[in-house]
């Protein structure tokens, strides 16, 4: 069967055949389409009698015989507005069904956002998640920049796409943090499978496991906390290259580095909160020994000497 587009245009046009016409009608969708197309009905070019207008101006002039001549009246019937009006609501229709809803947080902003299912994410500062608009029921899928947390209700399979992987659940509660330095995805409830953009590395994860992709190395582990660092306001990391921390630090604060001859390829243990960006500079690079001057609009560091 052709491409959804194509279907659904063709519906509209009248150029599904009986089978056709038959299967979309099972669509999960087909109701809700067919109730915005009938309500788009009032864009239609109104029916009129021909003879009868003839006739009335006929009569008209007919009655104006005998009066001063003027100049004729020019009746138009404007039919090409109705013409462009059913074209824009046509058009507006096809955005509604195919366009693309998206939600983004600032740094330093969180935001809950609820999907057509009841499914929920949480997204962390400076993030983006995306999904269609319409047809959400035959494609439960939403693409992710940032980092997330995924409460999904259970049903048909809800898909993930982030710049190095792919995440697929049926229902689960799960993180997702994927910056563009590495991806790391920790399950929180159920059941997950990671695949890489690559296709080189597949997992499947449950409560407690998680998967780390930073480059060519794909790492397997576990924790035992009940939600993500993120949500009680700090950000915590394990043996993780400064320079990721420091993407973090530019999330959270809206701040910008410039790294000079200072090292930010050692890795770094331990924390920072949400709250300050003085106290998370100092806790972060003080203890990594690289100096570090902030500008006093505090939206520029420079590190090093």
């Amino acid at each position: 069967m052709a491409d959804k587009q194509t279907i659904w245009a063709k519906w509209m046009a009248g150029e599904l055949s009986p089978e056709e016409l038959s299967t979309l009608e099972q669509h999960p969708e087909f109701e809700e389409h067919r109730r915005i197309i009938q309500g788009m009905q009032r864009f239609q070019k109104p029916a009129f009698d021909k003879e009868a207008l003839r006739a009335k101006i006929i009569q008209h002039r007919g009655a104006k015989v005998h009066s001063k001549p003027k100049s004729p009246k020019v009746v138009s019937l404007k039919w090409w507005g109705y013409v462009g009006a059913a074209a824009a609501a046509f058009a507006l229709l096809f955005g509604l069904l195919f366009n693309e809803v998206q939600y983004s947080t600032a740094p330093g902003e969180t935001l809950v956002v609820e999907l057509p299912d009841g499914s929920q994410v949480q997204l962390n500062s400076n993030s983006s998640l995306s999904r269609k608009g319409f047809l959400w029921n035959s494609s439960k899928e939403v693409a992710l920049e940032g980092e997330a947390y995924f409460k999904i209700q259970k049903g048909d399979g809800f898909m993930v796409q982030a710049n190095s992987g792919i995440v697929g659940v049926l229902g689960t509660e799960f993180n997702i943090k994927d910056r563009g330095a590495a991806m790391e995805v920790a399950c929180f409830e159920g059941k997950v499978r990671f695949n890489s953009r690559d296709g080189r590395h597949e997992s499947y994860l449950t409560k407690g496991m998680l998967v780390r992709l930073e480059g060519d190395q794909f790492k397997e582990g576990t924790f035992s906390k009940d939600s993500p660092d993120w949500m009680q306001g700090r950000s915590v990391f394990n043996t993780i290259p400064l320079g990721e921390v420091l993407v973090e630090l530019e999330a959270q604060f809206g701040i910008r580095f410039e790294v000079n001859n200072a090292d930010i390829s050692q890795k770094f243990t331990g924390s920072f909160a949400h709250q300050n960006v003085d106290i998370a500079l100092q806790t972060v690079l003080v203890p990594m020994g690289i100096p570090y001057q902030l500008d006093p609009d505090k939206k520029v560091v420079i590190l090093g000497q």
